[in-house]
This record gives structure tokens, sequence and C-alpha cells, in this order.
């Protein structure tokens, strides 16, 4: 079960739409491997890039949150991959719904 209920809300109205947009469809990706049991580190790894690649907006917000600062992967724990990805999520909804808060 989600902790994030904004993350679950999302993840509802999604899976609940007839067509999603790209950056909708890169949402519910990033979700899916956000809540991943067992947890895929290998896979959130590669999903952060992609994201970072498409969306370089996202990652210039990312960079100015508070106390964020870039670390190679092989340095930060599992958590702190599953924050980038909580993070991506939260930039990515802000910009698909106009900074609603995810």
């Amino acid at each position: 079960m989600l902790k994030d209920v904004g993350i679950q809300v999302v993840l509802e109205f999604l899976k609940q739409k007839d067509e999603l947009s790209e950056l909708e469809k890169d949402i519910l990706s990033t979700i899916m491997k956000y809540i991943e049991i067992p947890f895929d580190r290998d896979g959130a790894e590669r999903k952060i890039i992609e994201n970072n690649a498409k969306y370089k907006d996202i990652v210039i917000v990312i960079k100015m949150v508070p106390g964020v600062r870039e670390i190679p992967f092989n340095k930060v724990s599992d958590e702190g991959i599953r924050d980038n990805l909580k993070m991506q999520i939260e930039a990515m909804c802000a910009k698909a719904y106009n900074d609603v808060k995810c």
C-alpha cells in the first residue's frame, strides 16, 4: 500500500483515464517503478536517467529543492533512489496538471 496518498490518487486517476498523454504515461510508469515490490534498484536508476533525459525542466526544478544535491547512484541508498523517483513524480505532476501538488 502506498504511503503517499497523493501518489495513490494520481495512480488511480491515470488508471481510469481512457487516453494518456506521453507525460501521463511517464508519470504512470514512474509510479509503478516507485511502488514496485520487491524494489528494483537497477530499474529505478534506469527510470530516473530516462526521465532526466526526457524532462530536463524537471531536473532543474528538483535541483532547486533545498537540501538536494547530485550524488552518484553508487553512493545513494535504495531509499534515496526511491526519494528521487518521488520527486520526479511530483515534478511531472506539477508540469502535467498546472502545478497541482501530487
